[in-house]
Protein backbone atom coordinates (compact mmCIF):
# COMPACT_ATOMS: atom_id res chain seq x y z
CA UNK A 1 0.00 0.00 0.00
CA UNK A 2 0.96 3.37 -0.27
CA UNK A 3 2.69 3.70 3.40
CA UNK A 4 4.63 0.92 2.43
CA UNK A 5 5.51 2.62 -0.49
CA UNK A 6 6.95 5.41 1.52
CA UNK A 7 8.94 2.65 3.63
CA UNK A 8 10.60 1.05 1.08
CA UNK A 9 11.65 4.46 -0.40
CA UNK A 10 12.91 5.62 2.51
CA UNK A 11 14.86 2.14 3.05
CA UNK A 12 16.47 2.04 -0.48
CA UNK A 13 17.71 5.35 -0.27
CA UNK A 14 14.95 7.25 -2.93
CA UNK A 15 14.85 10.93 -3.32
CA UNK A 16 12.16 13.33 -3.21
CA UNK A 17 11.32 12.73 -7.23
CA UNK A 18 11.12 9.30 -6.86
CA UNK A 19 15.04 8.79 -8.38
CA UNK A 20 17.52 6.64 -7.23
CA UNK A 21 20.57 8.77 -5.16
CA UNK A 22 24.22 8.39 -7.12
CA UNK A 23 27.12 6.76 -5.62
CA UNK A 24 27.21 8.13 -1.48
CA UNK A 25 23.93 8.85 -1.58
CA UNK A 26 23.36 7.82 1.48
CA UNK A 27 26.35 9.87 2.87
CA UNK A 28 24.94 13.19 1.48
CA UNK A 29 21.01 12.34 2.50
CA UNK A 30 22.66 11.97 5.85
CA UNK A 31 24.46 15.24 5.70
CA UNK A 32 21.41 16.86 4.40
CA UNK A 33 19.45 15.31 7.34
CA UNK A 34 22.00 16.73 9.63
CA UNK A 35 22.07 20.18 8.45
CA UNK A 36 18.36 20.93 8.47
CA UNK A 37 18.82 19.40 12.36
CA UNK A 38 21.26 22.14 13.17
CA UNK A 39 18.95 24.19 11.81
CA UNK A 40 15.97 23.41 14.15
CA UNK A 41 17.93 22.64 17.32
CA UNK A 42 20.03 26.05 17.75
CA UNK A 43 23.09 25.89 20.07
CA UNK A 44 21.40 26.60 23.64
CA UNK A 45 24.94 28.56 24.41
CA UNK A 46 24.66 30.82 21.48
CA UNK A 47 21.78 33.48 21.86
CA UNK A 48 20.83 36.60 20.43
CA UNK A 49 21.48 39.70 22.52
CA UNK A 50 18.70 40.35 25.37
CA UNK A 51 17.36 36.43 25.16
CA UNK A 52 17.53 35.88 28.65
CA UNK A 53 18.19 32.09 29.88
CA UNK A 54 15.87 29.20 30.80
CA UNK A 55 14.77 29.92 33.98
CA UNK A 56 12.48 28.99 37.24
CA UNK A 57 9.34 30.25 38.15
CA UNK A 58 11.27 31.18 41.49
CA UNK A 59 14.04 33.02 39.37
CA UNK A 60 11.51 35.41 37.39
CA UNK A 61 9.58 36.23 40.99
CA UNK A 62 13.57 36.90 42.51
CA UNK A 63 14.24 39.35 39.72
CA UNK A 64 11.27 40.71 39.26
CA UNK A 65 10.89 41.58 43.22
CA UNK A 66 14.93 43.26 42.15
CA UNK A 67 13.47 45.09 39.60
CA UNK A 68 10.37 46.57 41.25
CA UNK A 69 13.15 46.99 44.87
CA UNK A 70 10.85 45.00 46.85
CA UNK A 71 14.27 43.34 47.70
CA UNK A 72 17.75 43.83 47.79
CA UNK A 73 18.75 47.68 48.72
CA UNK A 74 16.40 50.28 49.61
CA UNK A 75 15.71 53.71 48.26
CA UNK A 76 17.34 55.98 50.59
CA UNK A 77 14.49 58.44 50.28
CA UNK A 78 10.92 58.38 49.19
CA UNK A 79 12.16 61.27 46.57
CA UNK A 80 14.62 58.59 45.70
CA UNK A 81 12.01 56.42 45.21
CA UNK A 82 9.27 58.23 42.82
CA UNK A 83 12.88 59.78 41.07
CA UNK A 84 13.52 55.99 40.17
CA UNK A 85 10.09 54.93 38.78
CA UNK A 86 9.53 58.31 37.23
CA UNK A 87 5.69 57.96 38.23
CA UNK A 88 3.92 55.83 40.83
CA UNK A 89 0.43 55.52 40.53
CA UNK A 90 -1.61 56.82 43.54
CA UNK A 91 -5.43 56.66 42.98
CA UNK A 92 -5.35 55.26 46.26
CA UNK A 93 -3.76 57.55 48.54
CA UNK A 94 -2.80 55.39 51.32
CA UNK A 95 -1.88 52.68 49.52
CA UNK A 96 0.16 54.19 47.18
CA UNK A 97 2.02 55.67 50.29
CA UNK A 98 2.47 52.27 51.18
CA UNK A 99 3.99 51.26 48.16
CA UNK A 100 6.64 54.14 48.48
CA UNK A 101 7.28 53.15 52.30
CA UNK A 102 7.89 49.72 51.85
CA UNK A 103 10.68 50.07 49.37
CA UNK A 104 12.65 52.55 51.12
CA UNK A 105 14.31 52.71 54.80
CA UNK A 106 13.31 54.28 57.55
CA UNK A 107 10.21 56.23 56.42
CA UNK A 108 6.98 56.60 58.33
CA UNK A 109 3.26 57.35 57.26
CA UNK A 110 3.76 60.74 58.63
CA UNK A 111 7.03 61.16 56.65
CA UNK A 112 5.60 60.74 53.39
CA UNK A 113 1.96 62.86 54.51
CA UNK A 114 5.11 65.90 55.12
CA UNK A 115 6.47 65.40 51.76
CA UNK A 116 3.61 65.34 50.45
CA UNK A 117 1.93 68.99 51.98
CA UNK A 118 5.07 70.40 51.33
CA UNK A 119 5.30 69.77 47.47
CA UNK A 120 8.34 67.71 47.54
CA UNK A 121 6.00 64.84 46.25
CA UNK A 122 3.26 65.65 44.17
CA UNK A 123 -0.44 63.93 42.98
CA UNK A 124 -1.79 64.51 40.22
CA UNK A 125 -3.19 63.29 36.47
CA UNK A 126 -0.48 62.64 34.15
CA UNK A 127 0.33 59.71 31.97
CA UNK A 128 -2.88 58.13 31.94
CA UNK A 129 -6.35 59.29 33.49
CA UNK A 130 -5.56 57.95 36.87
CA UNK A 131 -3.81 60.04 39.13
CA UNK A 132 -0.03 59.56 39.73
CA UNK A 133 3.07 60.63 42.08
CA UNK A 134 5.50 62.57 40.63
CA UNK A 135 8.51 64.58 41.51
CA UNK A 136 7.92 68.23 40.61
CA UNK A 137 11.12 68.17 38.48
CA UNK A 138 9.71 65.42 36.23
CA UNK A 139 5.64 66.98 36.20
CA UNK A 140 5.98 69.58 33.39
CA UNK A 141 7.61 67.38 30.71
CA UNK A 142 5.78 64.30 31.34
CA UNK A 143 2.56 66.58 30.82
CA UNK A 144 3.57 68.22 27.80
CA UNK A 145 4.60 64.20 26.65
CA UNK A 146 1.52 62.57 28.11
CA UNK A 147 -1.19 65.16 28.31
CA UNK A 148 -2.33 65.83 24.78
CA UNK A 149 -3.03 62.29 24.30
CA UNK A 150 -4.75 61.72 27.44
CA UNK A 151 -6.99 64.74 26.74
CA UNK A 152 -7.65 62.77 23.41
CA UNK A 153 -8.73 59.65 24.68
CA UNK A 154 -10.72 61.50 27.21
CA UNK A 155 -12.39 63.99 24.17
CA UNK A 156 -15.57 61.41 24.00
CA UNK A 157 -16.29 61.66 27.70
CA UNK A 158 -16.27 65.65 27.49
CA UNK A 159 -18.86 65.24 24.96
CA UNK A 160 -20.99 63.23 26.92
CA UNK A 161 -20.71 65.36 29.64
CA UNK A 162 -21.71 68.88 27.57
CA UNK A 163 -17.97 70.00 28.07
CA UNK A 164 -17.17 71.59 25.16
CA UNK A 165 -13.69 73.75 24.51
CA UNK A 166 -15.35 76.94 26.21
CA UNK A 167 -17.03 75.47 29.10
CA UNK A 168 -13.74 73.81 29.82
CA UNK A 169 -11.73 76.78 29.18
CA UNK A 170 -14.26 78.73 31.19
CA UNK A 171 -13.29 76.08 34.06
CA UNK A 172 -10.00 76.21 34.04
CA UNK A 173 -10.46 80.24 34.16
CA UNK A 174 -12.41 80.38 37.24
CA UNK A 175 -10.23 77.14 39.14
CA UNK A 176 -7.15 79.45 38.88
CA UNK A 177 -8.65 82.58 39.59
CA UNK A 178 -9.60 81.24 42.50
CA UNK A 179 -5.93 79.45 43.46
CA UNK A 180 -4.21 82.42 42.74
CA UNK A 181 -2.09 84.07 45.47
CA UNK A 182 -1.04 81.28 46.98
CA UNK A 183 -4.83 79.62 48.00
CA UNK A 184 -5.03 75.96 47.90
CA UNK A 185 -8.42 74.89 47.70
CA UNK A 186 -10.77 71.79 48.20
CA UNK A 187 -13.24 69.96 45.33
CA UNK A 188 -15.69 70.50 47.24
CA UNK A 189 -14.79 74.09 47.90
CA UNK A 190 -13.79 74.60 43.96
CA UNK A 191 -17.03 73.11 43.38
CA UNK A 192 -19.06 75.68 45.00
CA UNK A 193 -17.19 78.28 43.32
CA UNK A 194 -18.10 77.13 39.63
CA UNK A 195 -21.38 76.67 40.74
CA UNK A 196 -21.62 80.45 41.88
CA UNK A 197 -20.55 81.29 38.72
CA UNK A 198 -22.93 79.32 36.32
CA UNK A 199 -20.96 76.31 35.69
CA UNK A 200 -22.76 73.07 36.18
CA UNK A 201 -20.37 70.28 38.47
CA UNK A 202 -22.87 67.48 38.76
CA UNK A 203 -22.51 63.86 37.67
CA UNK A 204 -18.48 63.57 36.88
CA UNK A 205 -18.26 67.10 35.25
CA UNK A 206 -16.36 68.25 38.26
CA UNK A 207 -14.43 65.36 38.22
CA UNK A 208 -13.63 65.99 34.38
CA UNK A 209 -12.79 69.84 34.67
CA UNK A 210 -10.30 69.37 37.16
CA UNK A 211 -8.42 66.67 35.59
CA UNK A 212 -8.50 68.81 32.28
CA UNK A 213 -6.95 71.83 34.44
CA UNK A 214 -4.46 69.18 35.49
CA UNK A 215 -3.50 67.91 32.39
CA UNK A 216 -2.86 71.08 30.35
CA UNK A 217 -0.23 72.28 33.34
CA UNK A 218 -2.70 74.97 34.97
CA UNK A 219 -3.13 72.95 38.95
CA UNK A 220 -1.62 69.85 40.74
CA UNK A 221 -2.18 68.68 44.56
CA UNK A 222 -1.67 71.07 47.42
CA UNK A 223 -1.19 70.38 50.96
CA UNK A 224 -4.12 68.59 52.90
CA UNK A 225 -6.91 69.99 55.04
CA UNK A 226 -7.48 67.69 57.46
CA UNK A 227 -7.94 64.63 55.39
CA UNK A 228 -8.83 66.36 52.74
CA UNK A 229 -7.28 66.43 49.36
CA UNK A 230 -6.39 70.07 48.03
CA UNK A 231 -5.73 71.43 44.47
CA UNK A 232 -3.10 74.52 43.99
CA UNK A 233 -1.86 75.92 40.58
CA UNK A 234 1.31 74.38 39.43
CA UNK A 235 3.38 77.87 39.45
Amino acid sequence: GPTGNRHEALETGFGRHGTAPDDGGHEASDHAACKRRARIEPDPERRSPGILPPMSLQNLRQMRMHAQRLAGEPFDSPEAMVRWHLAVQSQDYPGAKWGIGQRCAGVSDADLDRLFDDGAILRTHVMRPTWHFVLAEDLRWLLALTGPRVERGNAGRYRQLELDERTLARSVEIIAGALSGGHALTRDELRATLEASGIATAGQRMAHMLMHAELTSVICSGPRKGNKHTYALLD
